[in-house]
C-alpha cells in the first residue's frame, strides 16, 4: 500500500452535478473530456500529495516542474485504491465524487457526509449571493453603489412581471456550470426563452433574475473557511457571454491598484470584512474550504457602481488557481495570463502549443517564470482543452 499523503483531482462537471442533484448523474462527453485534458491542474495549488492524472508527461514537462518545485506526484486514477491517503481535496464536494471515490474503495471517513454534502449544494445555490448581497446592502457604508440583489422567481408569470418591470434582465438558472444556466431577455421572452423558463422552474424550483449592467470589469476574492474565514486573494478574471475565459497574473497589490480605477481600495477592503462577517454567521461547521465570490464593476449613467456578491462558489476556482500560480511560481517582477482554450480539432491545440513554445521561450530564475509561455497541463495531438500561461517581465 502507498504511503498516507493527500490525494488531489480535477472534477469542472461538479456545478453540472449540483444541477442535477442525482448522485448517479453521468457527466456530458465535453465535462469528461475537460477533465481528463485538465487533470494536472491540482498540482499548481502548490501543496505535496497526488494528482490523479493519466496523460503521459513529456520529458521537458518533467524539467519544468522540476525547476518550478512542484510536489505533487502524478496517479493514474485505477492505482488510487491502493492508496492510504491522509485527506482527499476534489476540485468540488458533491454526492457524484462520493458516490465514485468509495467505488474505488477509498477510507469512507475521509469523504463527506450526507449533511455536509447537502449544505454545499444549497449555499451552492444562487440566491445565496442574493441573501449575501442583502446583507452588504444592510451593513455597508457606502451600499448606494450596489444593485438591487436577484430574486428567486418561482412562478412563470412572475418572470414574465419581472422582465416587464426592467426591460433587460438576466435570467439564471439557480444551479448551473460556468457560462451555462443563462439567458439574457429584452421587451418580452422569446418561445426558447419560455420553454427554458419552464424547463428550469420544473427541474429546479425557480429562476434566477437580475437586471442587466454594462459590465466594464469581472473580478472576485477568494476565501478559506475553517474555524475562521480568511481573504485569500483578488482573482481578475474575463468571460465571453457568461464563459470564462482567463485569468490576469499579478500581485494582489497590482490587482487593487487596477480596481481602484473604479472603487476605492478602502471600499474594497470593506466588503473583504462584511464578507467575512457574513460567511462567518453562515458557513463555520458547515463548510470547510476554499470559496470564490464573483463580482464585477458596472458603469451606470456616468458613473461606476459594483455588485459584490453575484455568485459564490463553494469550490477550487479558477481565480483561485491563476492566485496560487502567482504567489508560488512567477517572479513579482512580471505579469501574465492564464488563459483557457478549447478546440475540436485534431492536433489543433498541440500546434498551437508548439508555436507558443518558440514564440515564447520560458526563462525561469531561482525557481520563479521571469517570462514566457508554459502550459499548465501536458498536451498531445488529441487535446481538446488546454490551460496555460503567457507571463512576461513588467
Amino acid at each position: 500500500m502507498l504511503h498516507s499523503i493527500p490525494l488531489y483531482f480535477f472534477n469542472p462537471e461538479h456545478d453540472l452535478a449540483l444541477a442535477n442533484g442525482d448522485r448517479h448523474f453521468n457527466a456530458p462527453i465535453s465535462a469528461v473530456e475537460f477533465a481528463n485534458d485538465a487533470a494536472w491542474i491540482p498540482a499548481w495549488m502548490g501543496n505535496e500529495g497526488f494528482v490523479v492524472c493519466s496523460t503521459p508527461f513529456s520529458s521537458d514537462d518533467m524539467l519544468v516542474y522540476q525547476k518550478l518545485g512542484i510536489k505533487a506526484i502524478a496517479i493514474q486514477l485505477d492505482k488510487i485504491k491502493n492508496l492510504s491517503c491522509s485527506k482527499i481535496e476534489p476540485w468540488g464536494w458533491d454526492v457524484v465524487v462520493c458516490k465514485n471515490l468509495q467505488k474505488f474503495g477509498l477510507d469512507n471517513t475521509l469523504l463527506l457526509d450526507n449533511e455536509t454534502l447537502q449544505n454545499i449544494r444549497s449555499f451552492s445555490h444562487r440566491n445565496f449571493a442574493s441573501e449575501a448581497l442583502f446583507y452588504l446592502i444592510h451593513h455597508s457604508t457606502f451600499n448606494h453603489r450596489f444593485p438591487k440583489p436577484a430574486e428567486l422567481l418561482t412562478q412563470f408569470c412572475g418572470i414574465e412581471s419581472f422582465l416587464a418591470e426592467n426591460q433587460s434582465i438576466v435570467l439564471k438558472a439557480p444551479w448551473s456550470g460556468s457560462g451555462k444556466g443563462l439567458r439574457w431577455c429584452s421587451g418580452q421572452l422569446s418561445k426558447s426563452d419560455a420553454g427554458w423558463c419552464r424547463h428550469t422552474l420544473e427541474k429546479q424550483g425557480g429562476v434566477m433574475g437580475e437586471q442587466r449592467h454594462q459590465i466594464v470589469q469581472d473580478f472576485a476574492m477568494e476565501f478559506y473557511c475553517d474555524q475562521t474565514v480568511t481573504f485569500v486573494g483578488y482573482s481578475l478574471f474575463n468571460t465571453e457571454n457568461g464563459i470564462y475565459r482567463g485569468n490576469v497574473l499579478a500581485s494582489d497589490e497590482m490587482l487593487e491598484k487596477k480596481l481602484q480605477t473604479w472603487i476605492s481600495t478602502a471600499e474594497l477592503h470593506e466588503i473583504q470584512r462584511q464578507l467575512i462577517c457574513f460567511f462567518s454567521e453562515q458557513l463555520l461547521e458547515k463548510y470547510c474550504g476554499f470559496l470564490g465570490v464573483d463580482m464585477f464593476i458596472y458603469q451606470e449613467d456616468d458613473g461606476f457602481k459594483i455588485n459584490p456578491a453575484v455568485e459564490i462558489n463553494l469550490r477550487l476556482t479558477m481565480g483561485l488557481l491563476a492566485r496560487k500560480i502567482f504567489d508560488n511560481y512567477i517572479s513579482l517582477n512580471s505579469v501574465g495570463r492564464l488563459q483557457m482554450n478549447y478546440s475540436s480539432k485534431k492536433e489543433e491545440l498541440w500546434i498551437e502549443h508548439c508555436q507558443k513554445q518558440q514564440q515564447y521561450p520560458l526563462h525561469i530564475e531561482h525557481g520563479k517564470i521571469e517570462n514566457g509561455y508554459l502550459s499548465l497541463c501536458p498536451i498531445n495531438e488529441h487535446t481538446k482543452y488546454s490551460i496555460s500561461i503567457i507571463v512576461e517581465t513588467r
